[in-house]
């Protein structure tokens, strides 16, 4: 599983992409993908926000979820 990571080019913070194709600092509202083809999407869609300047940075990220909250395993 994967999720799409992205600092906001605004303020810095550390952000994640979500359904909405939106950016929370939350971890959990992060959209994931189960396969290559969602992961795909994801960086497809982080392009798309980096070339518009609301993101830079974005890369897919390695998670687990477990009880309801997604974990990175690896930073």
């Amino acid at each position: 599983m994967k999720i799409l990571t992205a600092n906001r080019l605004i303020d810095g913070d550390v952000v994640f992409l979500t359904d909405d194709n939106d950016w929370s600092i939350d971890i959990n509202d992060a959209r994931i993908a189960h396969d290559q083809l969602q992961a795909s999407k994801l960086e497809e869609a982080g392009a798309l926000a980096d070339e518009a300047a609301h993101v830079v940075g974005c890369y897919l990220v390695d998670v687990v979820a477990a009880t309801g909250k997604i974990k990175a395993t690896h930073y």
